[in-house]
């Protein structure tokens, strides 16, 4: 086959600059918890100069252990109240965003019953609230939460 006048073939910097935006891409587009696979391991690389200009370079692998899904709970103190306007707005029954969905909570204003800590890959606060009877929790962020009033924490 010949090549027809005037077509371009590619050269090698041009797939190496296409490939090198690739990797650049896909690496800034990782999911949020790609850290977490490797959450439970610390990696020490020790690179030393040898005789000759040679390097030696070790790397370590190490395994760390941290405690998960430890609640610290606390009394509410006071008239500690949260206001929620996020019609979106869901009261669960155990302080994970995968528990079983109580209601929904509609707008206005709530009494804090209790406030627990839980630590799974970062810091979690969740608020036990009462809804037209139906005692449960909401995490304590700005999607769920509105405003606070009264509140210590």
């Amino acid at each position: 086959m010949a090549r027809e006048p005037g077509a371009r073939t590619p050269n090698i910097t041009s797939q190496i600059v296409v490939a090198v935006f690739v990797a650049l891409i896909a690496g800034g587009t990782a999911p949020w918890w790609w850290g977490a696979l490797s959450a439970g391991t610390s990696t020490t690389t020790t690179t030393r100069p040898g005789a000759g200009g040679e390097t030696d370079t070790t790397t370590t692998t190490v395994a760390t252990t941290t405690t998960t899904d430890t609640p610290t709970t606390t009394e509410a103190s006071g008239q500690c109240r949260v206001v929620i306007r996020n019609p979106l707005a869901i009261l669960y029954e155990e302080t994970d965003r995968f528990s079983q969905q109580i209601a929904q909570i509609p707008a206005g204003e709530y009494e804090v019953v209790e406030v627990e800590t839980v630590t799974r890959i970062n810091e979690e606060r969740w608020l036990r609230i009462d809804v037209d009877g139906a005692l449960g929790w909401i995490p304590d962020d700005t999607w769920t939460v509105d405003s606070r009033k009264g509140c210590s924490f």
